[in-house]
């Protein structure tokens, strides 16, 4: 990453540190756009043979999403994803996390931010509290690491 992207990434960072906020759309185009499409290919790929009609079109709207950075159908999309995978499933289609990324933490580490509050996807009966000052930032939360991580999930 060249060192303007990196002062811009951080001046969005600690612009919204005080509420969960998108990305900016340039910084997630560039920089955490690809990581994702990445990831979902190749969950389409490893479930080719058992995926339905339905959840290849969710996988293929939630790729429309992050490539445009179409927040606007979030909850839509989301809505879609739980309807054809279920609700844990979805939360990893849609996150990438499938299990807490706080497991098995060593020493006295600060956690890192695992959720966003406005698109959380924690476990139930978890939810996502508020810690941007006590957990370490993380490239991106919650549908297509669209949101900027801020808290633990409690």
């Amino acid at each position: 990453m060249q060192l303007p992207a990196v002062f811009r990434f951080v001046a969005t960072v600690l612009a919204v540190g005080a509420s969960a906020e998108l990305h900016e759309r340039d910084v997630y185009v560039r920089h955490i756009a690809p990581g994702q499409l990445k990831r979902l290919d190749h969950y389409r790929a490893e479930n080719a043979r058992s995926l339905t009609a339905e959840q290849v079109d969710v996988l293929e709207r939630v790729k429309r999403i992050v490539s445009d950075h179409a927040t606007h159908d979030v909850v839509a999309a989301r809505e879609a994803c739980n309807a054809a995978f279920g609700h844990q499933e979805c939360r990893n289609v849609l996150s990438g996390r499938s299990e807490s990324a706080n497991k098995g933490l060593l020493g006295r580490r600060a956690p890192d931010c695992e959720c966003a509050d406005q698109d959380p996807y924690c476990d139930d009966p978890h939810i996502c509290k508020y810690k941007l000052s006590n957990c370490n930032f993380q490239k991106g939360c919650g549908l297509g690491g669209l949101y900027v991580c801020n808290g633990l999930c409690e």
